[in-house]
């Protein structure tokens, strides 16, 4: 490869073309952020003073399908990094594959569990050769473009594997070899950059990993030949340990947690900014030679890219909100980084600061250029009670877990300063009703089962090969009998005890009877958690039940609703790895009914089914596709008839002056429907869920970290966004509605 820059590193700095560079970034995943909007929030990241973004490679964005390849709009990831390069930003390019990102299958594609034998994340032949014919594939593209340092390009790292210190240990030797195979991969790709490899944090965020009695291989995150960086909420705690495992590599911070994700029924969780300043500066004043904030802007899960348990926002507390709107933490960052840019002369002249310890909490960390006789000193206190010391003649006041910094004595910047924040923030204008013009309401039947031989099953299949992932939901249905000593009775209560992942709604003779509105945990399988079983009770509270008479013959319906793929092993059974992975109905469930019988006697009568299951894909496509709901069963009406599946189609008019003088896009409330999916103008904006938050009990996961959980909300997610660059005069607002809700109640709004 033709040269035209350098890029090296010493024990200190990344160094390009022999000079030292202090890196500051951010991370953005261009998959959730519109492809109209890029511009905008490289720009800000450049006005935020970073130099450098950290960037993820969605392989399950780019090969939907094995050997057909997209890059184009929102995953037009060339044209994204040669923006980057136009507004002066160097790129952490992490090419995974694996890259957790809460994104569906931690950025696998679906197909690649069909392969034969293959294990993922280990040395295995069919994986490995799956991993190296995409990588030789997209690194390729991406020297033709031209787009690596040595050939005057952004991409100054790359990032094989992500956080392997979480597997190791299910791996244990063949895990090693698999690492040390990517070291023989990267030389292959021949890219000139150098490989890094992040380790992760369990001890802050509690994601459990299977236990072994070989603990040598427990925190294998890494190869020799490569830089090993954190990914934590506290990048100065884990220095010391790097810097022996690593002791001639810079200390980089590749995820500077300065938020957390947010899952369905919990309630949203946010970081305080002071704890993410002193963060930031007390790394630095350590010797980091560079941190990504993640995420910097988060944006939006469209169709289908959410993780398991992942709501469709990926906002994270980030300086740029889910809308590209900055935050007062974007204009606190900006100062903090280019004050840090204007001293970086000072930080990179040395290896190591001196260090002074004037209190057992409070230390001070000293670096010095020589040649101008200046010094520059961070005063740190890590304690969690204020702290007094006498400080160049002046009695300094230091707030728990905070950072001053003095250049030659005066002091630059102190964050234990209280911080104004109260400014007019997420502020939306409805949109008036003579906007909307004409709705389609298009109720879809619900299936009884069939006497097709073609979609009937001994065994229950699984979800996921029916549906090849193109659609989140697939009909259950079978047939049973229900004999009773009475001629009719009343249905007081269903009992069922199934095993089902995601998520299901329950018909009996196509009537609604309830579904499983219960907690989702992100680890379904740690803290006594009950994987994949539901035992539910439903009762006829909210929805009336069902009337029978003796010996009916029932029709058992279930609408299994995936909610996106795994991010991770950890979201399995203890020991799983990710191809084990599945969706639908595990086994037959167990139903029984409480009656009430003509002699107002209560019985208990458990359900006996009496024909195979027939197992049919409820069509509503994810991706942009011309078609929406794909179903031959779909009946246009005035209004819902009944509970059940529910297809919206409405026009909306918006003059082209509004949409011209609009800066952020729109929002649609959701709250007064309960859960589904939607696309604007054929473009799929991803799921909503309108389940108010359930548990007063913070994540245990979350128990040891800065992160807390705001219980006064009344729900995970309200409000979705439909971004600026697909809006049109005439609009076309298409919603599949899974049970009910009032969808002349839905609101959309403007984001100001």
């Amino acid at each position: 490869m033709e040269t035209q820059g350098l890029v090296s590193f010493d024990s200190r700095a990344v160094t390009l073309n022999g000079k030292r560079t202090l890196l500051l970034g951010g991370s953005i995943q261009y998959p959730k952020v519109h492809h109209t909007q890029w511009e905008h929030s490289l720009k800000l990241a450049k006005e935020c003073g970073l130099n450098f973004l950290d960037i993820y490679v969605f392989w399950n964005v780019h090969e939907k399908r094995r050997g057909v390849f997209t890059f184009t709009e929102n995953g037009d990831i060339c044209r994204f990094l040669q923006m980057a390069h136009q507004q002066g930003l160097l790129v952490m390019l992490r090419l995974g594959p694996y890259i957790c990102a809460e994104t569906s299958y931690g950025g696998f594609p679906y197909w690649l569990r069909e392969i034969p034998d293959i294990q993922f994340r280990t040395y295995n032949e069919p994986f490995m050769r799956e991993v190296k014919r995409w990588l030789l594939y997209l690194t390729l593209m991406l020297k033709e473009q031209r787009l690596f340092f040595p050939q005057g390009g952004p991409i100054i790292l790359v990032q094989l594997e992500n956080e392997y210190d979480l597997v190791s240990n299910i791996h244990l030797s063949q895990g090693e070899k698999y690492l040390n195979w990517y070291s023989e991969l990267y030389r292959e790709l021949a890219v000139d950059v150098p490989l890094i490899m992040c380790r992760s944090s369990p001890d802050e965020v509690g994601e459990f990993c299977s236990s072994t009695t070989q603990p040598e291989f427990s925190s294998i995150a890494s190869t020799e030949n490569c830089i090993e960086t954190l990914n934590s909420f506290y990048g100065h705690k884990k220095m010391e340990s790097l810097q022996r495992r690593k002791p001639h590599k810079p200390i980089l911070w590749t995820e500077f947690w300065i938020g957390w994700y947010d899952i369905w029924v919990s309630p949203p969780r946010k970081r305080s900014i002071e704890d993410i300043v002193y963060a930031e500066l007390r790394f630095i004043a350590q010797g980091g030679a560079g941190f990504s904030y993640y995420m910097f802007h988060g944006g939006t899960h469209f169709n289908n890219l959410a993780m398991y348990s992942q709501i469709t926002s990926y906002y994270f507390e980030s300086p740029i909100d889910e809308y590209g709107r900055p935050s007062f933490l974007f204009h606190l960052l900006s100062r903090i980084n280019h004050m840090l840019h204007d001293l970086s002369i000072h930080l990179l002249s040395q290896e190591r600061p001196q260090v002074l310890r004037l209190l057992p909490q409070v230390i001070a960390f000293i670096w010095k250029e020589n040649s101008l006789h200046q010094k520059l000193t961070f005063l740190c206190n890590d304690g969690d009670h204020i702290a007094y010391v006498m400080f160049h003649g002046s009695m300094m006041k230091l707030n728990p877990l905070s950072v001053a910094v003095f250049f030659d004595n005066e002091m630059v910047f102190d964050s234990s300063s209280s911080y104004d924040s109260q400014i007019p923030f997420r502020d939306f204008v409805p949109l008036q009703r003579e906007y909307f013009q004409e709705l389609e309401t298009f109720q879809i039947d619900v299936p009884i089962q069939s006497v097709n031989p073609g979609c009937e099953f001994s065994q229950l299949p699984d979800m996921l090969n029916m549906t090849q992932d193109e659609t989140d939901y697939l009909w259950y249905t079978a047939s049973a009998m229900l004999p009773v000593s009475s001629e009719k009775f009343a249905c007081e209560k269903v009992v069922i005890d199934v095993e089902v992942a995601d998520f299901f709604h329950l018909f009996i003779n196509q009537q609604y009877v309830g579904s499983s509105l219960t907690k989702m945990d992100d680890e379904r399988f740690a803290n006594e958690n009950k994987g994949f079983r539901f035992s539910l009770e439903l009762e006829d509270t909210v929805y009336p039940l069902p009337v029978f008479s003796m010996c009916d013959k029932l029709h058992i319906s279930l609408l299994v609703c995936s909610l996106g793929l795994i991010k991770g092993e950890f979201q399995l059974w203890e020991g799983a790895t990710m191809e084990k992975e599945k969706k639908g109905l595990f086994k037959e469930p167990k139903i029984e009914l409480i009656i009430m019988d003509s002699q107002l006697q209560r019985e208990t009568i458990p359900l006996s089914f009496t024909s195979l299951w027939t197992v049919v894909p409820l069509s509503v496509m994810k991706d942009h596709q011309t078609t929406f709901v794909r179903e031959n069963n779909i009946k246009k009406v005035d209004l819902p008839l009944s509970l059940g599946p529910t297809y919206y189609k409405q026009l909306i008019i918006i003059d082209q002056d509004k949409i011209d003088k609009m800066k952020w896009g729109l929002v649609i409330d959701f709250s007064s429907m309960t859960k589904g999916i939607f696309r604007w103008n054929s473009f799929c904006c991803g799921r909503y869920y309108s389940i108010r938050s359930l548990g007063k009990e913070c994540d245990p996961s979350l128990r040891n970290s800065p992160i807390q959980e705001d219980h006064l909300s009344k729900s995970t997610q309200r409000y979705y966004h439909v971004p600026k660059g697909i809006l049109q005069e005439r609009n076309q607002l298409e919603v599949f509605e899974e049970i009910g809700g009032n969808f002349m109640q839905l609101r959309v709004l403007f984001v100001t």
